[in-house]
């Protein structure tokens, strides 16, 4: 699919790539001279085969100088949606088409877009090439993410209310629940009973039957407008112009309204997930993630109890996590995903099995913690 997009890609009108680089340059009189087209990523789960890099050269009034944009491809299913669904197809391209997501607190930076266009059976987004200055992170730059959460956090939560879209995720933890028999049949499989104590099956059966006083839980904490998916990579640390850092977020796709702290599963359990930071190292990074965060949102003006937030990560983490785990084990598993998985993690099955348990683990370890703060605070 990828080598017949790219053919496609290849014979673009220019007056269109012309009119999209114009932008980036920020010149309406930039001429391009010479450009390519490759595959800028193939490491997404949901659409592996969508972002194409377009670069080359050019020249203005100011010189000769290098470019690149980048493209988006969001295919259609082809089946009906709900637009509240988490896997929604088009709910970035209406986020950038409805001006909501230039108006949200910059905190988090976003890409630049240059504009959406309606293909039959998908949407072309082109947007903003961010160049990654730190393709490797130390726990100071999960830290100085965690602390632009917050921020972010904070600041939707404490200015005026944002729009209330219908194609906002809500609740989707209840929509990624749904699939109940996918869930229960995981613990009959083959690769359960290699890799899955009887322990660690009594400890999800207990959670599944709490699953309820979770959900609701979450529901009743103070409500923020949240990116979801702020795993490593979708991140990057980029240098200003003024040499100080920011923290660029990618792809909004199923971004929404969710509870304090939920916002930090993705920089903690699913980064871990993808083995950007090894397993073994979940507590350090747990501690340090958490601490920064607070620390955001305090610096953002909410001078709330920090154990709401602590207590939105841990009960998004124990219903993302340890409860609908074997729907994550089941999709890397299949054998639609199973390669591309080991490829993203760069691990052999045996290390990714490994890996992935010590995950497992400790998101039930913050399904304990998530109850006791429940008992505690009296949700």
């Amino acid at each position: 699919m990828t080598e017949e997009m790219l053919m496609t890609l290849k014979a673009i009108d220019p007056a269109v790539l012309a009119g999209v680089v114009r932008q980036d340059q920020g010149s309406a009189a930039f001429e391009i001279t010479e450009w390519t087209v490759k595959s800028l990523s193939d490491k997404g789960m949901i659409n592996p085969d969508g972002l194409f890099l377009f670069s080359g050269q050019g020249y203005d009034e100011r010189g000769t100088r290098s470019w690149s944009v980048a493209l988006k491809i969001l295919k259609d299913p082809g089946e009906v949606q709900n637009v509240r669904d988490i896997h929604y197809w088009k709910r970035e391209v209406l986020l950038i088409q409805t001006g909501l997501l230039a108006s949200l607190p910059h905190s988090l930076a976003r890409p630049r877009f240059y504009g959406t266009i309606e293909r039959e059976g998908s949407v072309w987004v082109w947007m903003e090439h961010i160049v990654q200055v730190k393709p490797h992170w130390t726990i100071d730059q999960y830290v100085f993410a965690a602390q632009q959460i917050g921020r972010f956090n904070a600041a939707c939560l404490t200015l005026n209310p944002l729009p209330d879209y219908p194609w906002l995720c809500k609740s989707h933890l209840r929509n990624w629940l749904k699939g109940e028999a996918r869930v229960t049949a995981f613990w009959e499989s083959s690769f359960a009973n290699r890799k899955f104590s009887s322990h660690l099956h009594e400890r999800w059966t207990k959670l599944w039957g709490e699953r309820e006083r979770v959900l609701n839980t979450l529901d009743r904490l103070p409500q923020v407008f949240s990116h979801f998916d702020l795993h490593r990579y979708n991140l990057m640390i980029r240098q200003q112009e003024n040499n100080r850092e920011e923290v660029v977020a990618l792809d909004w796709a199923i971004c929404g309204y969710g509870p304090l702290g939920g916002d930090l599963y993705a920089l903690i359990i699913a980064t871990t997930t993808l083995f950007e930071v090894e397993p073994a190292a979940l507590p350090e990074l747990d501690a340090a993630v958490f601490a920064a965060y607070v620390e955001g949102l305090q610096d953002a003006g909410w001078q709330g109890n920090p154990e709401l937030a602590r207590l939105g990560y841990t009960a998004w983490t124990a219903i993302w996590q340890a409860a609908a785990a074997p729907v994550l084990v089941s999709l890397w598993n299949s054998d639609s995903q199973h390669d591309h998985a080991l490829q993203v993690a760069g691990r052999s099955p045996e290390e990714f099995a490994a890996g992935w348990l010590k995950t497992y683990e400790f998101a039930l370890d913050r399904a304990d913690e998530a109850r006791q703060l429940m008992d505690r605070l009296g949700y």
